[in-house]
């Protein structure tokens, strides 16, 4: 279960943002690359807190919708070879927050 969409990306950073999930070069996104790169920040995730709470969550915060979404984008980008340094700085941030909520017993 991916705990982000296609149009959580649009609504927190605009359609352009998805310029990292053309392909092929059409100027257009391609949705089974936006599909595998949620489900793998999502699983991602899962990873960094199935150490300590039950997954997939049964509730998707805003804070994991957000960090989904910059975890995706930044998989798409290194993937198009389009990655910047916002994208990485937005990864790390959440994978740093991750690691956190990892060891913590709030969820």
């Amino acid at each position: 279960m991916a705990y982000a969409t296609k149009d959580d990306i649009v609504t927190l950073y605009s359609e352009t943002a998805l310029y990292v999930a053309d392909r092929d070069g059409d100027g257009l996104p391609d949705e089974a690359a936006i599909s595998r790169a949620l489900s793998g920040a999502s699983s991602e995730i899962d990873s960094f807190l199935g150490v300590r709470y039950p997954v997939p969550l049964p509730h998707v915060t805003d804070l994991v919708m957000q960090m989904t979404v910059d975890m995706a984008l930044y998989r798409l980008a290194s993937s198009n070879d389009v990655l910047t340094d916002e994208h990485r700085r937005r990864y790390e941030d959440a994978i740093a927050h991750l690691k956190r909520l990892g060891k913590m017993n709030i969820l």
